[in-house]
């Protein structure tokens, strides 16, 4: 009788440890997560604010678009996207975001008002492009489309 109630104590104990430290790690733990993630994130924007100095500027036309229902279902989007016009051309640098780390790098396509434009790839999570402005025409239509390795699509479209 004495082993059965030591046996029993035994795995009470353990279930109860066990809890403990899978509660310290899975709940304690997201402190030290965010806070690296935070650190990364830091460097990530001093080096490439350092890199690409003249998209941080007053100059430069910004559009920025947070979405929780993107980053909770891992849907690639563009989070921030810098435009500089400068005389005949125009230079974008675009943040993507995709928290299901399964977006190619080739899986991001740019259209100008229909027609098609590489996109190069800098690393961080940016890419940039540029282009000819053709004319004296005032408005352009940036159509973004983005398609992970889960075929979850998304695509946006600025106008600038």
């Amino acid at each position: 009788m004495e082993a059965i109630l030591l046996t029993l104590l035994g795995a009470i104990i353990g279930a109860i440890s066990s809890l403990a430290i899978t509660h310290l790690y899975y709940v304690k733990g997201k402190g030290l997560e965010t806070i690296s993630n935070n650190m990364w994130e830091s460097l990530r924007n001093i080096m490439i604010q350092q890199t690409y100095s003249n998209f941080f500027t007053d100059e430069a036309i910004t559009f920025t678009e947070k979405s929780k229902f993107e980053i909770k279902k891992g849907i690639p989007h563009i989070e921030e996207l810098r435009i500089l016009k400068e005389d005949e051309r125009c230079k974008g640098l675009l943040k993507i975001v995709d928290t299901g780390w399964d977006l190619p790098y080739d899986a991001t396509t740019l259209k100008v008002n229909g027609d098609k434009k590489p996109l190069t790839h800098i690393g961080f999570g940016y890419k940039s492009f540029d282009f000819h402005l053709e004319g004296k025409e005032s408005s352009y239509e940036l159509e973004f489309n983005l398609c992970d390795l889960k075929k979850q699509e998304k695509q946006q479209v600025f106008k600038i």
